[in-house]
């Protein structure tokens, strides 16, 4: 087998069973996939993706049959015959072009790229996201996860090969060095290696980089989705309720997360501050109650976080020894004074929101359970138990979802109206996918029992208060709509001042229906207000008036020629901000299939789902559009190329 071959398969660039190389560390650009250069017998490869690539010379049995170790060994050799001094020389010594073979992988100007340009001081191993293979051989070689790397890349190549897995770790510090290292800030995990977050947001990081090792195949939907599934800080989905929102058969959504579970634990990923805290406050608190002492040590804003969760999420992070061990840790831990599946059967059936209706718990073997058993059970276990109608709040020392959701709310607003408050619960409850809450005099009378909030003679609401957190998102919004007429404003007019600030506009749009803090203020009416306030006919008139004042109109023209079939844009308000495009019949009629890929002229690429509703709309554009948006500043105006070919849709240019 040559090792042109092994370039050509798909699995060497990240698909199940490779050395998990992603796409996009081994293409022109970085976090990119870029294979349009790639031909394949004269012609284009049939799907443009570097883990998809389908025109290949290996059978699948051939593939299965690879041991990657004397892959990379091949790969290596060959290089070594190309230029002899290479291999004698150190790993910082001269830039290792593995894309020679063949160099249509790469561009010119990363084939031109050396070691003296690239961020070696200051970075440790332990920072660098290196296969399992790789990390055996460094070890062998007496380097630890705090060995400088400035110090590595003075090792002799034929220092690695000797060891067994030498070439493939020579192969894996050589990609990460070239092509990760350079842009490593835009590796989710290295993106908050900098401060102390929450799990929840160390698992989404994580899932990231898997959804990146699978080759940009998933939107970023799928990073939740796969955190619902294994129940990392959000209520567990099935597969149906994940397919019921991915809009996919519950076959698919298992053929998907068992593609994804394939890559867990191939490299040994570095370890977020998030991770470190969290494992550190378990140790301290000997092992016990892994819920309470993450949400009270603020590490976790989901108090449903059990052992079994925090090893799987350890495993995923390539640490099978480490997750061996706190096993072992937890499994020692004997249950203090409760049937371990009692306790269990009220911790599975316990919302996301920290409520239990307590004659709907079942035990381990099916039979319903006594509300007093039950009440009992929670009380044992739980620091904060509130009971009332037959539900209960149930929560640590810091509390649960629902009181944080009303104490966001008393912020913004100290008194609220019964149904102010419930709607703000409800989108919370909703953002959650949380279990529905109990009626409104319910929810809110279990609120009162837990001191969360209290019911004035008018029959209004007040409690104690908690505000968004500084320099958030949330607060950016909080601001502007408080410092606006009334308290409202339009989403055009929020969006188009958080693109000139550079903010999150995808979060922006989910927070104008899920946040507590904010309201729609009128159906259809595209107006925003903060909770509690009641803005005046003629002040949600005027906010309607600024936004239709700055809206600019979105044109578009279609263009069929015998090359192929061309769309020009002009950017407007409403496609900016919501990926809504109206076009004609015609181009209904030759629109690419509806799961077709779109990719940027950045050669990012973005799988949407557009439907065509009724030949007059597309939608599902929001991905590509805010990428369009923050990190090419596509603005009202702005002129669009696209090129429609089978199934892809590619933008060309943008004036």
């Amino acid at each position: 087998m040559s090792a042109l071959d092994l370039w050509r398969s798909p699995r060497l660039l990240g698909a199940v069973d490779s050395p998990m190389i992603p796409p996009s560390w081994a293409s022109g650009r970085p976090w990119t996939v870029n294979t349009r250069e790639l031909l394949e017998g004269g012609r284009k490869p049939v799907v443009q993706t570097g883990a998809h690539l389908s025109v290949m010379p290996l059978s699948a049995k051939q593939l299965e049959e690879i041991d990657w170790v004397s892959a990379a060994q091949i790969l290596g050799e060959a290089r070594a015959a190309a230029n002899p001094d290479w291999l004698a020389s150190t790993l910082g010594g001269e830039s290792v072009h593995f894309g020679d073979i063949p160099a249509a992988l790469f561009e010119p100007e990363r084939q031109q790229l050396s070691l003296a340009m690239r961020p070696l001081s200051g970075v440790t191993l332990g920072e660098l996201p290196v296969l399992q293979t790789t990390a055996a051989v460094l070890r062998a070689l007496n380097f630890t996860s705090d060995a400088p790397l400035d110090m590595v890349s003075q090792l002799a190549r034929s220092a690695l090969i000797e060891k067994r897995g030498g070439w493939l770790a020579l192969l894996d510090l050589s990609t990460i060095i070239e092509c990760w290292l350079p842009v490593r800030a835009l590796s989710p995990l290295a993106a908050i290696q900098g401060s102390v977050t929450t799990l929840e947001h160390v698992a989404v990081a994580l899932v990231r980089e898997y959804i990146a090792i699978d080759g940009y195949r998933l939107d970023d939907r799928w990073a939740h989705f796969v955190c619902r599934r294994f129940s990392w800080g959000v209520p567990k989905a099935t597969l149906d309720e994940i397919g019921k929102d991915a809009d996919l058969t519950r076959e698919r959504v298992r053929q998907v997360l068992t593609r994804l579970e394939s890559h867990a634990g191939k490299r040994r990923w570095p370890v977020p501050p998030g991770l470190a805290s969290a494992l550190e406050a378990i140790s301290e608190n000997g092992f016990r109650n892994v819920q309470a002492t993450l949400h009270e040590a603020g590490i976790a804003t989901d108090d449903d976080w059990t052992p079994d969760e925090v090893v799987l999420l350890i495993r995923w992070f390539g640490y099978e020894e480490a997750a061996e061990q706190l096993a072992s840790a937890f499994s020692m831990i004997e249950p203090q004074g409760e049937d371990p599946d009692l306790l269990r059967a009220v911790r599975s059936a316990r919302a996301g929101m920290g409520l239990l209706r307590l004659d709907s718990v079942l035990s381990v073997d099916g039979v319903p359970l006594e509300p007093a058993t039950v009440v009992q059970v929670a009380e044992n276990s739980f620091a904060q138990v509130s009971v009332g109608n037959g539900w209960a709040l149930v929560g640590d020392q810091r509390g649960t979802m629902l009181e944080s959701a009303a104490a966001r709310q008393f912020f913004i607003s100290p008194t609220l109206e019964p149904h102010e408050l419930y709607e703000g619960l409800l989108r919370v409850q909703k953002n959650r996918q949380a279990p529905p809450l109990p009626p409104l005099d319910v929810t809110l009378e279990i609120l009162c029992l837990a001191g969360a909030a209290e019911q004035s003679k008018s029959g209004n609401f007040s409690g104690p208060s908690i505000p968004p957190d500084g320099g958030s998102l949330i607060e950016w919004l909080y601001l502007q709509l408080l410092s606006s007429d009334g308290q409202v404003l339009h989403k055009e007019t929020l969006n188009r001042a958080a693109l000139l600030e550079g903010r999150n506009l995808s979060s922006l749009q989910l927070y104008y229906t899920y946040l507590p803090i904010v309201r729609l203020a009128e159906s259809g009416s595209g107006l925003v207000r903060l909770v509690g306030a009641r803005p005046t006919e003629l002040q949600m008139q005027f906010a309607r008036d600024v936004a239709e004042a700055q809206h600019v109109a979105t044109t578009l023209n279609l263009r069929v020629t015998n090359s192929g079939a061309y769309l020009d844009v002009n950017v407007g308000s409403a496609f900016l901000t919501s990926g809504i495009l109206s076009v004609p019949i015609t181009l209904g009629r030759i629109w690419p299939t509806p799961g077709a890929t779109m990719s940027c002229l950045c050669d990012r690429e973005f799988s949407g789902r557009i439907s065509l509703r009724g030949g007059t709309s597309l939608h599902s554009w929001s991905p590509l559009i805010h990428h369009l948006a923050l990190d090419h500043r596509v603005r009202e105006g702005t002129h669009l190329s696209l090129e429609l070919a089978e199934e892809h849709v590619r933008l060309l240019a943008i004036s």
